[in-house]
């Protein structure tokens, strides 16, 4: 559940401020069919935005294709899946991080 219908975010997007909620709406255009989404957590760390994320995969293809859907959208960095989400086939638990630009 989000609670703040706006809020600033500088640091993931290198030409202007950009909203909350223009953030969550990348995600969830980004997730696509097979991807359910648990938590997304805003993190702050020395002046450095980043987001990480959690959620289920029903099958690995479905996890690789939303990772590199949120690396095609421009709102966001570096996007890390790490190798340990891809070892099953279905059903995967998924963490990723979205490092800021």
């Amino acid at each position: 559940i989000v609670t703040a219908t706006k809020m600033s975010v500088e640091g993931l997007h290198t030409t202007s401020q950009i909203s909350f909620r223009e953030l969550i709406d990348g995600i969830t255009m980004a997730r696509g069919q097979g991807i359910k989404l648990n938590n997304i957590e805003y993190i702050t760390d020395a002046g450095k935005i980043h987001l990480q994320i959690s959620g289920v995969a029903e099958t690995r293809q479905s996890l690789v294709v939303f990772s590199k859907e949120l690396q095609k959208n421009p709102l966001f960095g570096l996007v890390e899946v790490p190798i340990s989400d891809f070892v099953k086939e279905k059903n995967i638990e998924f963490s990723l991080d979205i490092k800021g630009r």
